[in-house]
């Protein structure tokens, strides 16, 4: 799968492996990018207002590899791991261990179906909470492990503590 994607413009990009199943996804809209870019600009501004030593890193669609047998690869928005150091490098194609929060997008149909599922692999795997903009319906959804899932409405503030204190 790794050689695969990183060889095919068509099968690379928009695809992911799930119980060792190749699963093409529809290439995001605009409003899809847009809000990528702007919650990243969002926690890009938070972490760097942190009086930490250490803020932690984002990373934009890395593979979280996530089951080698039968293998299993998302690439959501973005993943926050909060014991990188600011000045790593997150070169690496796939990460191996789970980030402390992910965001996913769900702006296409097919993305919307499989929010429940995506959500419930993530938290098995260690993710601690996830963010999911439904750029469709306008809603954000935070799943922190062991809660009821929330739903936000536009005029919410989105959280995340204790991950993103404050």
């Amino acid at each position: 799968f790794a050689q695969r994607n990183a060889e095919s413009a068509e099968f690379g990009r928009w695809s992911e492996l799930v119980d060792g199943i190749v699963t093409l996804l529809e290439p995001p809209d605009a409003i899809h990018g847009n809000t990528v870019l702007n919650l990243a600009k969002a926690l890009s501004s938070y972490l760097e207002q942190r009086r930490d030593d250490n803020p932690g890193q984002l990373r934009f669609e890395q593979g979280l590899l996530m089951k080698r047998e039968p293998g299993t690869v998302l690439f959501p928005a973005m993943s926050y791991h909060a014991s990188d150091s600011w000045f790593s490098t997150s070169e690496d194609r796939y990460a191996g261990s789970p980030p402390q929060l992910v965001v996913d997008i769900a702006s296409t149909n097919a993305r919307r179906r499989e929010l429940s599922n995506r959500i419930e692999r993530y938290h098995r795997w260690g993710v601690e909470m996830v963010w999911v903009a439904d750029t469709v319906d306008r809603f954000f959804y935070v799943a922190q492990q062991g809660k009821p899932v929330q739903q936000l409405m536009a005029h919410e503030s989105l959280f995340g503590d204790p991950i993103l204190a404050g």
